[in-house]
This record gives C-alpha cells, sequence and structure tokens, in this order.
C-alpha cells in the first residue's frame, strides 16, 4: 500500500512539475489518433482537407481531452489556478488605475496591520523561553492593614486598607519555599540597583539581579559556559557571577576561557562561573538582566542581614509539578507566610498569578496602548475591504457584458466565480506582499515611538510564523470579504439580458454598493472622531504648565555607591561634581535629584502635622524628592515664600525642607507653613519656604502636595551602608546638546574616572517620553483616518 501511495506521489510530482512534457506528449498522442482517423477517411476517397475536418469532428474537442487527462494525473486545479492567477495579472496590466488603488489600499491597511501585531505578539503574547512555560508562577502576596516597615518592591498595589505586593523577607522566603517541597519549586529574587561592570579599566552601566541558588533550575536553563549556582554558593561567601550571553558577547568578545576569570562589579571583585545561553531572557520578557549573582548571608550587595524579617525585598516565582491546581499550592504556601506575617497585617495569604509570560509588569505599562491600536487598524482593515469590495462591484458592472459572453459560451458558475476569486487572489498577492515589506519598516517606526529602547526594554519583532500567519490571514480575509461580493454577482449574470445591446439593458442595481459606501463612511468617521480626541488630548497635555522650565537642560546619571563610596564619600563626591560642573562656560546652573521629573518615578510618604494643628493623629502624605541647593534655581522653580536650600543646611544642623503650594494649600490653609516643623523618618524638619507647584513623576497627574529634602542631609542610616546610591545630574546650558554631553563627560571623568556618567536625556525629550502614548496614538489614529477617507 505505501508502495502504491509513493509511486501515486511521484506520478503526480512528475506530472505537476514535468507539465509541459507531459501535455506535448498527450498532443502528440491526440495528433496520431486524428491522423489515424485521417488515413481511414482518405482512404475512402476524401481529400486531405475533408478527411482532417471529418476526423476532428468526430475525434472532438481536443482541450477537452487534455483537460480529461490533466484530471486523471490529479493536476488540473492546480494548472487551473495558475491559468486563473496569470489571466488575473493580464487583466490587472489592461487597468493600471484600478490596480494601483486596490494594491495600495492592501498594503497599506495590511501593512499597517502587521506592524501592530508584531508590537503585540512580541510585547504581549510571548512566552518565556523555557521548557514548559505553564508550569510557571508568580507569587504574589495579600494583606489588610498592613503595616510595613521596609518594602522594596515591582509591585505594589492598594485598595482602601487591602495592599497587594510581591516581595517578602529572605526568612520568609526561605520558609515559603521549604513549605512548597513536592508541590513546587519556589525560587527568589532581588534586582539590583544600577551596578558598574568594569571591564579593563573602563566602567560600565549595567544590570544585575540577585537569585536564590534554584533560580536557574528551576526555570530549566543549562549553561552555555561553566555551571550555575548550587547550595554551597548560598551558604558561603565567596562571591560569584553568572554572565548573560549579551554582556559576555559585549565586554568580553566571546571567550570561552572567561570561566574562572575575575569580574569587577561595583568595585567588588566577582568570579565568573557559568554564562547564560542567548536564548536565556530572565523572567521579564523585554527587560534582560547582564548578570547574576547569588543571594547569600556574605554577598556584598547587602545592606542589611538577611535574617531581618522587618526588610521585604525579595520577590517569588516558582515552578510546579503540573499535578497541583493553584488553589492547593496557595493554600499550602499560605501556612508557611502567615505565620511571618500575621504581626504585620491582618488575613494574611499567598496570591498565584500565571507566570508564563514571565512577571508581565513591564507588558502592564504597554497592554492597552497595544491593543487599542491594534483595534484601530482592525477598522482600517474593515474600511479597506469595503472599499475594495466597491472598487470590484464597479469594475464588475463595467465588465457585466464580458461576463454574460463567456456564460453564453458556455461558462459555467463555478468557472465565472473562480476567474472572480483567481483576480481577488492576484491582487491580494501583491498587496499582501508590499504591505509585509511596509510592516518590517512600520514596526521599527511604531516601537520608536513607544520608547522601548530609552525604557531599556529589547524586544523580538522579528517575522516570526505568528506575525507571517497573521499577515497572511489577514490578506486572505481581506482578499474574501472584497472578492465575495463581485465573485457571486458575477456567477448569477444573466446571458440573454447581458447579451443585449448596451443602450437597451438596464442598469445593474447596486444597492450593497450603497451599503459599503454608507459603512465606509461610518468606519471612517470614527477614526476621524477618535483622531480628534487623541490630537486634542495631545494638545491638551502639551499646553499644560509644568511649573518648572524643560528647555535646555541636559540629565545624565552617576552612581558613585557602585563603586564602593560611601554616605559620606559620596556627599563629598556630589558636592565637587556640581562645582565642576557649575564652572563650565555657558553653564547656567547644575543640580541633582533623586529621580528625573516627568520620569514616572516617584517617592511618597506620611508625616505628621505639627502640634496643636487638626488633624494631629492622622499621617499626612506627600510626595519626596531629594535635590541640592541650586535645584529650584537651575529648574526654575519659584520660591514664593521663605527661601531655598543653602551651603549652611548642613547634615549636623537643623533638619529643614522645602514644600510647594499644593502642600501649603491642603495642611495649612489658613497659615504660612514657614518655620513649623513635621515629623518624619522620625525626625522633626523645619519648613524654611514655599515653592511654585511643579509636575512630578507624570504631566498626567494633578500636582500633588510635594517635600522637597536637601541631599546634605539625607546621608544616614543604610545609605552610608550601602554601595548603591546613584542621582541624577540636571545642567542648563546653551549648547548644543552633543557639545554639552561631551564637555560633561570630560568635566565627569576629571572628578574621577572610575564613576561613568550613564542615560543622558534632555528634559525635553523625557517630556515627550512621558506622552509617548498619547503622541502615538494622535500620530496613529490621525493617519489612519487620512487613509480611510481617501
Amino acid at each position: 500500500m505505501s508502495f502504491r501511495l509513493i509511486r501515486e506521489l511521484r506520478n503526480w510530482a512528475k506530472a505537476l512539475f514535468g507539465g509541459k512534457r507531459m501535455a506535448d506528449e498527450v498532443f502528440a498522442e491526440l495528433e496520431q489518433h486524428i491522423e489515424f482517423m485521417m488515413d481511414d477517411l482518405m482512404a475512402k476517397g476524401m481529400s486531405c482537407e475533408e478527411a482532417r475536418k471529418a476526423a476532428l469532428r468526430k475525434f472532438g474537442n481536443a482541450t477537452v481531452h487534455e483537460e480529461l487527462s490533466r484530471d486523471a494525473w490529479g493536476t488540473r486545479i492546480v494548472f487551473d489556478f495558475w491559468r486563473d492567477i496569470r489571466f488575473g495579472f493580464r487583466q490587472l496590466s489592461r487597468q493600471k488605475l484600478y490596480a494601483m488603488v486596490a494594491i495600495a489600499t492592501l498594503a497599506i491597511s495590511i501593512g499597517a496591520g502587521t506592524s501592530v501585531f508584531s508590537l503585540v505578539n512580541g510585547v504581549l503574547l510571548q512566552s518565556l523561553p523555557v521548557p514548559d512555560p505553564q508550569n510557571v508562577k508568580v507569587l504574589h502576596w495579600i494583606g489588610e492593614e498592613a503595616n510595613m516597615a521596609s518594602l522594596e518592591c515591582d509591585f505594589h498595589e492598594r485598595v482602601g486598607s487591602t495592599l497587594v505586593s510581591d516581595s517578602v523577607a529572605y526568612p520568609i522566603f526561605d520558609a515559603v519555599r521549604q513549605s512548597a517541597n513536592g508541590f513546587a519549586d519556589v525560587f527568589g529574587f532581588a534586582p539590583l540597583e544600577e551596578p558598574v561592570v568594569e571591564v579593563e579599566g573602563l566602567a560600565h552601566a549595567s544590570k544585575g539581579m540577585m537569585v536564590s541558588e534554584n533560580f536557574f533550575a528551576a526555570l530549566r536553563a543549562r549553561p552555555l559556559l561553566g555551571r550555575f549556582f548550587d547550595e554551597n554558593d548560598a551558604v558561603a561567601s565567596a562571591n560569584e557571577i553568572v554572565l548573560s550571553y549579551d554582556l559576555w558577547s559585549r565586554h568580553f568578545g566571546r571567550r570561552a576561557d572567561i570561566v574562572g576569570e575575575g569580574v569587577k562589579i561595583s568595585g567588588i571583585l566577582f568570579e565568573v562561573v557559568g554564562v547564560l545561553p542567548a536564548a536565556f531572557s530572565g523572567i521579564e520578557i523585554g527587560a534582560k538582566q547582564d548578570f547574576y549573582i547569588c543571594i547569600s548571608p556574605g554577598s556584598s550587595f547587602l545592606y542589611r542581614p538577611l535574617s531581618v524579617e522587618w526588610h521585604w525585598f525579595i520577590r517569588m516565582m516558582a515552578r510546579t509539578n503540573g499535578d497541583v491546581s493553584d488553589e492547593a499550592l496557595a493554600s499550602r504556601l499560605t501556612v508557611a507566610f502567615e505565620e511571618y506575617a500575621k504581626e504585620r497585617m491582618a488575613n494574611p495569604r499567598i496570591l498565584i498569578k500565571e507566570g508564563e509570560g514571565g512577571l508581565g509588569y513591564v507588558q502592564a505599562g504597554y497592554r492597552r496602548t497595544l491593543w487599542l491600536m491594534l483595534g484601530l487598524v482592525l477598522v482600517t482593515l474593515l474600511i479597506a475591504c469595503a472599499n475594495l469590495a466597491g472598487l470590484s462591484l464597479a469594475r464588475g458592472v463595467a465588465r457585466h457584458h464580458e461576463f454574460a459572453t463567456r456564460a453564453a459560451l458556455g461558462a459555467s458558475v463555478w468557472r465565472l466565480l473562480r476567474q472572480s476569486v483567481g483576480e481577488s487572489v492576484t491582487l491580494g498577492a501583491l498587496g499582501g506582499g508590499l504591505g509585509l515589506l511596509l510592516s518590517i519598516w512600520g514596526t521599527g517606526a511604531v516601537a520608536d515611538l513607544l520608547g522601548f529602547s530609552q525604557d531599556g526594554l529589547s524586544f523580538d519583532f522579528s517575522l516570526n510564523g505568528e506575525v507571517l500567519a497573521f499577515c497572511l490571514g489577514a490578506t486572505l480575509l481581506t482578499v474574501f470579504l472584497a472578492g465575495m461580493l463581485p465573485a457571486l454577482r458575477a456567477s448569477r449574470v444573466n446571458p440573454y439580458e447581458g447579451l443585449k445591446q448596451r443602450s437597451e439593458a438596464a442598469a445593474p442595481r447596486l444597492q450593497i454598493g450603497k451599503v459599503l459606501v454608507v459603512g465606509q463612511i461610518c468606519l471612517s468617521l470614527c477614526l476621524l472622531a477618535g483622531a480628534a480626541f487623541y490630537v486634542a488630548q495631545l494638545r491638551s497635555l502639551r499646553s499644560v504648565d509644568l511649573g518648572f522650565n524643560e528647555n535646555n537642560v541636559l540629565l545624565f546619571k552617576l552612581n558613585p555607591g557602585s563603586m564602593g563610596h560611601d554616605g559620606k564619600r559620596i556627599g563629598a563626591y556630589y558636592a565637587e561634581t556640581l562645582r565642576e560642573l557649575e564652572s563650565i562656560q555657558g553653564v547656567q546652573g547644575a543640580t541633582l535629584t533623586t529621580f528625573a521629573l516627568l520620569g514616572g518615578e516617584s517617592s511618597s510618604g506620611g508625616f505628621r502635622l505639627p502640634t496643636g494643628f487638626e488633624g494631629l493623629e492622622e499621617m499626612g502624605r506627600t510626595w519626596r524628592l531629594t535635590v541640592s541647593n541650586r535645584f529650584f534655581d537651575t529648574m526654575e522653580i519659584g520660591i514664593r515664600s521663605g527661601r531655598g536650600f543653602s551651603d549652611w543646611d548642613t547634615a549636623d544642623s537643623q533638619k529643614v525642607i522645602v514644600v510647594n503650594q499644593a502642600f501649603a494649600d491642603k495642611y495649612f490653609p489658613d497659615s504660612s507653613p514657614i518655620g513649623f516643623r513635621i515629623n518624619c523618618w522620625s525626625r522633626q524638619w523645619e519648613v524654611i519656604g514655599v515653592c511654585s507647584n511643579a509636575k512630578f513623576s507624570d504631566v498626567k497627574d494633578e500636582i500633588g502636595p510635594t517635600t522637597y529634602f536637601p541631599i546634605q542631609q539625607r546621608f544616614y542610616g543604610r545609605y552610608e551602608n550601602t554601595h548603591m546610591q546613584s542621582a541624577v545630574f540636571a545642567v542648563r546650558g546653551e549648547m548644543p546638546a552633543q557639545h554639552l554631553i561631551s564637555v560633561v563627560r570630560e568635566t565627569v571623568s576629571r572628578v574621577d574616572s572610575s564613576v561613568p556618567p550613564y542615560e543622558f536625556r534632555l528634559q525635553e525629550d523625557i517630556r515627550d517620553w512621558n506622552l509617548r502614548t498619547e503622541s502615538l496614538l494622535a500620530t496613529t489614529s490621525t493617519a489612519l483616518g487620512i487613509v480611510a477617507l481617501l
């Protein structure tokens, strides 16, 4: 049976790919039969010409015999399809304007759709590149009236008195992991704050993560070189590191002998024990780490002992064995978690979240925008379908006589239907192919507008199987919807009516065409209305008074703590760097902050109002920002009353703060806050000034109460012992940005060459980045609205 099937497949392939030769053989055989019949007729006295005519009449249509032969070979459908495609090309070449409009409509709509789907697929629909990603889970906890002393987390959501977060203390993590034995493999991790990698005397900003020793085993990763961490690494004080493939390639030239060598991370020497494969992207799609170190009691990156139960900084994930339900696992882990957490919150419990796509925190910020954009391009595809259907119907009216003639000559309904569909497929192939090429450019353009690279994210937007399948599916669906109406109309043509004189024949009624036009107009108006809304929203946000002057301000980061500077040395280094920056010719001012205004980062906390004020027993809340003395002058934020910070405000003097007008209006509505003291961080801070309101972390947010602290009075407590304390510097200068960057690099290097400046950005660009979603939606909806209108 198998031999027969193989033989039939071989004969089919031979007939398909050697079709011309076999057709010639069939034609020659038919000619031979005709000649035999001619010989018989000529023997009866007919002339050669009469005999041939008689033989042809008796033998029948040679083309029909040829098609019957192809039916026997099983290749007729292929040859007919190819013939219809060639006929479609010829028809389109005769009507170039129609072809150009139809192809352009398809290319733009399918190109836009494929571009946006590439982003949706690369950002939202990818799974972690690990075996059985469906078994990977993210662990959160939930509790009521939580009283947290120190919480460092990536996810934090408070609804009323209920708090949901993702980090725990190390003893809690250890207890939860042990309780999951046999049910799941729980692993922990904690990101490092902007570490610096030293290679050949040069320092490079990087990303790193502390992980539990079972991190790679739980993700079922395998080292490209060397090994991963083991239980000995979790209890030892040895500094060992696993490099990512990207870092190994970028700074170490993919050297195979890198294992065992020393690498300095933030001034600390680590021994390379392994290198990860290129396919390993960590636990957050798009946010790759450069290296991993093991969480151990002797780790140089810990500024508190692992044994403390009040410092919550370990995030948790788990790999289940596949046989345990999420509910059963959550119940088991809650028992261990509750033992430690019941003193800090009421009703504590563990929540199990899907982790197939990683942590998902990065994706959450883009999910709404990308799905909305995909909806816009799908509406555009519907408009393209209606447009093409209308064009095809109008073209079919012009060809009404042609289809009637073909029907009168014997063309079947299937033949007329196939011819019309073949022309639509030809259009689809041309428009879809061009749209795929446009999508390659469009994907990069939209990704740039979304600012992935500015966020330090890296997604895979290559033309993979999912993207190609979407492009093919969108093309086929568009062609089908646009081509079926004309095809069905062509198949129902009446030969008698169609062959009348055209002046006598009634004009075909195109009621469906009117419906298509109305549908196009409605969908186009929806797109234009959406475009008008987003453009108006963007214009409104761009006209918002930020409260500071964002023009001619260059921002960059420095992290002296990553090079081993302690709190006092960091303060002295910052002061010297600011003096050197202010001495640059053309620089009007220089300052530093804990994070950039409008950069999306924020810090907030509680405080108590001074004695004698209403609400003494209640905690007020305020945004917090630590700045240097010339912050208000450099950013051009006006001081409304009192004063700003000065050199007299030292670490040993009275702690002072400046509050904004919103703070004064809310907490001191009937008096001036200057001279009063508030309790914050177990200290009393005297209000010395009230400044104008300024936007904090987001242009779209309302300006709330904000408190500014002097940097020289914030180096105490944990900041004296940590290796990780970075700051954002702001330099205002009337010079080209590239020249200013070059001068700043030289100046910073002169102060301390071991501390590299990084993340150079203009404050104007940060404002634009802050509005990137609104800008992208306005641009996309406007462009699609114009295309739809055309």
